[in-house]
C-alpha cells in the first residue's frame, strides 16, 4: 500500500453500513493505526455519518468491521 493512498484499498463496509456516495451525504474517515489497521487490513474506513456520539460512532464502525469490535472499547 502506498503511503497516502490508503483509503483506497479499504475494504467495503458490511452489509447495512452503505459507503457515502457524493450525493450530498456526510461522511466520517477514521484513521486506524497499530492493532486496529491490522485487524481492518487497512490504514483508514469512511462511513457515511449523520452525527452522533462516540459510542454511537464505535457501534457503526463494529457494525462495518467486526474484526474491530474488540479493540473499540480501548
Amino acid at each position: 500500500m502506498e503511503p497516502g493512498n490508503s483509503t483506497a484499498s479499504s475494504p467495503p463496509p458490511a452489509a447495512g453500513l452503505p459507503r457515502a456516495d457524493g450525493g450530498g451525504a456526510a461522511s466520517v474517515r477514521v484513521a486506524l493505526f497499530a492493532g486496529m489497521a491490522e485487524a481492518a487490513g487497512c490504514r483508514a474506513v469512511e462511513i457515511p455519518w449523520p452525527g452522533g456520539t462516540v459510542a454511537e460512532l464505535r457501534a457503526a464502525l463494529g457494525r462495518g468491521w467486526p474484526a474491530l469490535v474488540p479493540l473499540l472499547g480501548r
